[in-house]
């Protein structure tokens, strides 16, 4: 498991005292030389660098936004390097005897490298990029092998296939190979598949332009029966402690570790955002814990699919972004708000969704969601229909 931790941490500084006496074969005082000290006492290039960046000298000067930490493995520090770009896989470190059991640390599902892109996004950079000192020939097959697509194919590194290399940069005074994921390409790569599983969880969709996403309304509200208080209170007590992520992480369409990534960039960031489905995995069944009322109210909707409880904190705004480019595939977003919330669409449509409603909104056009309500929390149920008819009902009685 990847722990995140500051880089003064006790346990981070422990680490690196171990580095020193155990893989580097040096004596504790060493790390406090500086860069040419380190050069008189080291064997070659790659040991006198891999000691300088585990040094006191250097590691408490270092611009370190966070360390991620697997305990007594390994470790790879992160930092926001300008306005738009964070520095990943930096200080890169796994323990001599655990190399082999513990391969491709940085590019797998969850690795080193997936966490520190979610970090970046979640900072509000547009890219994540790491860089190589070509400095010796085990560097220059680090770079022929991160500039070959294969390498991520072979050995299962799901975000070294996204990643692109960029030629060299000057990086604190070293001219270094960059290889970097931009957000915004990533998602142009992969919006259409964002979140979408590839399970029972949803089913055919009937809709009645299913490629003219604008011939539906931006908002509709639905004629439906609602108990507030009674829906409130269930959302309120419903206790599961299922991860979405990683309980469907085979049943994605795509990456979780992509999805997370891109759903940070997009604005739906953990500190500001939360959702937790009532469906049991696989299935559109509604599970033991959803609340008798919830259960009843939902039979007003036959074809529900990917029930939601959502929960946003102040702060939490999106980019503008569409869910889907059309409704060929994906289901009809009905928002249940609790409390108030703000949809913006094409920059310019706005509609405050209001507690005690049911509301159509329309994905598939440019949308921007925010918290919108003076409450520090607010909650709300999201599910999809697969078929539009109560939609379009609703719609020609206003």
């Amino acid at each position: 498991m990847i722990r995140t931790l500051g880089k003064n941490d006790s346990e981070i500084k422990a680490f690196r005292e171990n580095i020193f006496i155990e893989d580097l074969d040096l004596p504790i005082e060493c790390m406090d030389f500086d860069y040419n000290q380190l050069q008189q006492v080291t064997k070659d290039k790659e040991h006198c660098e891999d000691a300088w960046k585990m040094s006191n000298t250097f590691w408490n000067k270092a611009n370190i936004d966070q360390v991620f930490y697997i305990t007594n493995v390994a470790i790879s520090c992160g930092y926001k390097h300008d306005d738009k770009r964070y520095r990943g896989a930096y200080l890169t470190y796994t323990i001599k005897s655990k190399r082999k059991q513990h391969r491709s640390l940085n590019f797998k599902e969850f690795g080193f490298f997936a966490l520190q892109a979610i970090r970046a996004a979640e900072l509000g950079c547009d890219e994540i990029f790491l860089s190589v000192y070509e400095y010796n020939r085990r560097m220059s097959a680090n770079v022929r092998a991160l500039k070959h697509g294969g390498y991520g194919d072979v050995a299962g590194n799901i975000l070294h296939q996204e990643l692109k290399y960029r030629g060299k940069e000057i990086i604190k005074y070293v001219e270094q190979h960059i290889f970097s994921i931009d957000f915004k390409e990533l998602l142009v790569k992969y919006d259409e598949d964002l979140m979408e599983l590839k399970n029972d969880e949803s089913g055919i969709v009937t809709a009645r332009y299913p490629t003219e996403p604008r011939k539906y309304p931006d908002v509709v509200k639905l004629n439906c029966n609602l108990d507030l208080d009674l829906l409130k209170r269930e959302y309120e007590e419903f206790d599961d402690n299922e991860n979405y992520i990683l309980s469907r992480r085979k049943d994605f369409k795509i990456s979780p570790s992509i999805n997370i990534i891109l759903s940070a960039y997009l604005g739906f960031k953990s500190k500001v955002y939360d959702g937790v489905a009532l469906n049991k995995k696989g299935t559109t069944d509604l599970k033991d814990a959803v609340g008798d009322y919830t259960k009843e109210f939902l039979k007003q909707f036959p074809t529900a699919c990917r029930m939601n409880y959502i929960t946003t904190r102040k702060g939490w705004k999106t980019k503008q972004h569409v869910d889907h480019v059309d409704y060929t595939n994906q289901g009809f977003r009905i928002i249940v708000p609790f409390d108030e919330m703000k949809m913006t669409f094409d920059n310019e449509r706005e509609y405050v969704l209001e507690s005690g409603n049911v509301y159509f909104v329309n994905i598939c056009v440019p949308h921007v969601g925010e918290h919108h309500s003076d409450k520090e929390e607010r909650g709300g149920l999201l599910f999809k229909l697969m078929d539009d008819d109560i939609i379009w009902q609703a719609y020609s009685s206003q």
